[in-house]
């Protein structure tokens, strides 16, 4: 993809974002350079000259294009792609977030509690790769965040203390 911001082709958002000192906007890149032919063209799931696939899946909402097969899909509530397949998950539309249909039926919803940050790795919930969980307290966390706090003997919220 063509970065607006500083012009430059990368892969994807997260390798510019590991190279340059900014972040890019995914949703203003406008671009694309076939990694085949060259030819710059708009977003798109094809190149327009030689056929070429920019990956098994696609999404031009999320400027997502990935090789890797782990159940990618688009979630319109959430406005962004979530990994490990529809099925597995349902949008709660007050925590505003997908979330494993796991907890569905005895999660504590908390109102936009999706736009939280990660208590242990500070990283947005909502717009991150990672799979989250929410405790009884409803407050998210990343899934490998937790497992890293429960492998170091930790029951409780990072947010509120309360026990797992």
């Amino acid at each position: 993809m063509i970065a607006p911001c500083c012009r430059k082709a990368y892969p994807c958002r997260l390798c510019h974002n590991k190279e340059e000192n900014h972040e890019l906007n995914r949703f203003s890149v406008e671009t694309l350079e076939c990694t085949q032919c060259h030819t710059r063209q708009p977003v798109a799931t094809h190149c327009n000259t030689c056929g070429v696939m920019f990956g098994m899946y696609s999404c031009t909402i999320c400027r997502l294009f990935d090789d890797n097969q782990c159940g990618q899909f688009h979630c319109n509530d959430c406005g962004i792609c979530r990994k490990g397949g529809r099925e597995n998950f349902f949008h709660c539309h007050s925590c505003s977030i997908c979330l494993t249909k796991t907890i569905q039926s005895t999660h504590k919803c908390r109102q936009e509690s999706g736009r939280d940050v990660c208590p242990v790795c500070l990283e947005g919930i909502h717009a991150s790769v990672d799979s989250s969980m929410a405790p009884k307290c409803g407050h998210l966390i990343h899934m490998k965040c937790y497992r890293l706090i429960v492998d170091y003997g930790h029951r409780k919220c990072p947010y509120c203390l309360q026990d797992y």
